[in-house]
């Protein structure tokens, strides 16, 4: 029986996406493609680790009365353990470091628009840091536009009073820069309403906001400054020691979507280091969805360089991308549907590209970009529900052919 990891992209815990649902669709696709063959599934919690949880998913399948276990699916809960740290933050200091971070990232961003190397989505990268950048402003400007529509603060002369007082008191010289309090209540007049509605008409707005800043600023951490990195890296080795101890004859395939693939590639090309042993004895594929390397490259240049190349003639690589997907590589120096120019920088490893397109880039204009439309296709890789159609068609059959499922 064939095992696969299951390493999904953050901020999936508001699409409702899970391991089952992604067991529910390779096991719709193994039926559709199988006659007089019944296949079921079963769900259950392991531990692992001291204090890790997997959810395990296993497919059986049923044929000439024979029931057997076909291909079992653990999912690793990265999200958990890389944002850990920031998560208990206050949502005032997440969005300070957010509104740093855009802030931090605006020249690169400006720059990237005039060189852009292999990426053609510059200009909408720049708009969705101006988005984090108005959202970061309003969750900070929140506070005192709050406390001054809510108390009406000092009149205009008693807060300069009171300054002229202060100023006295520590014996400054020259004038003190300051917001005045009518500029104050005027900026909490104009900025209430539009927060309010915000919380009033997005559900569970005041959590998708925190949950945005903690994931992005924590994922910006780990790939510019390794944070949580070996604690992500060693509880994956450890599920993974988990799953070959109880099962020593195992292959097992690392199934990543959007920030999980860079999981993925962390643990089989490591910086810095060699792929574990249970790496190199037991991973032989990888199957990458909307994997962002590409953006990656651009944005935080050199992540990807100085590779350890130990895995290149191990495994077998699957790459389901979409070319309207701004997130996703298609590892060619164009942005053509067709077959993988490189792969992992330093690497001789090419991966088996399939493209999967749900929507036709002719579509896209100015109404769709200031819509994130584009964006959105990033989540377009399957349906909301597990029944409806997916990549997975793709990649099932190409595991099949590959001798990856039986």
């Amino acid at each position: 029986m064939k095992i696969g990891i299951h390493i999904t992209g953050l901020g999936q815990s508001f699409v409702n996406e899970s391991v089952e649902k992604y067991a529910e669709r390779l096991l719709n696709e193994m039926a559709q493609s199988s006659h007089q063959v019944a296949f079921e599934k079963t769900s259950e919690n392991i531990n692992y680790g001291s204090d890790r949880e997997s959810t395990v998913v296993t497919i059986f399948r049923t044929r000439a009365g024979v029931k057997e276990a076909v291909y079992r699916l653990y999912d690793f809960k990265y999200d958990k353990i890389l944002t850990e740290k920031f998560s208990k933050k206050p949502i005032l200091l997440k969005s300070f470091f957010l509104l740093l971070l855009a802030l931090r990232k605006f020249p690169l961003l400006c720059y990237r628009i005039f060189s852009r190397k292999n990426y053609g989505h510059p200009w909408q990268t720049l708009y969705i840091f101006g988005l984090f950048l108005v959202i970061a402003l309003g969750v900070l400007f929140l506070l005192p536009a709050s406390i001054s529509a809510a108390t009406g603060l000092l009149e205009e002369k008693e807060f300069a009073a009171n300054l002229m007082a202060i100023k006295k008191s520590l014996r400054l010289q020259g004038d003190i820069p300051f917001i005045s309090i009518k500029a104050l209540n005027q900026l909490a007049a104009f900025l209430l309403p539009f927060i309010n509605l915000l919380l009033l008409l997005v559900p569970q707005a005041n959590t998708m906001i925190t949950s945005l800043a903690t994931e992005f600023i924590c994922a910006n951490d780990y790939i510019e400054h390794g944070a949580q990195r070996q604690l992500v890296q060693g509880n994956l080795e450890l599920l993974v020691d988990h799953i070959t101890e109880a099962n020593p004859n195992v292959m097992i395939h690392l199934h990543a979507y959007s920030f999980g693939t860079v999981m993925a590639i962390d643990y089989l090309f490591p910086f810095g280091s060699v792929p574990s042993a249970n790496a190199q004895k037991f991973i032989d594929g990888l199957v990458t969805i909307g994997a962002p390397m590409e953006f990656l490259d651009t944005y935080y240049p050199g992540f990807y360089t100085d590779r350890n190349a130990t895995m290149e003639t191990k495994i077998k690589w699957l790459n389901v991308h979409s070319v309207v997907d701004p997130l996703a590589t298609n590892f060619r120096r164009d942005n053509k549907a067709a077959e993988a120019q490189f792969g992992v920088p330093g690497t001789r490893l090419k991966p088996t590209n399939l493209n999967y397109e749900v929507v036709k880039l002719s579509r896209y204009g100015l109404w769709s970009f200031l819509f994130l439309n584009s964006i959105k296709v990033h989540g377009m890789y399957w349906d909301s529900q597990s029944d409806g159609l997916s990549c997975l068609r793709l990649v099932h059959n190409k595991m099949t052919e590959e001798g990856m499922v039986g």
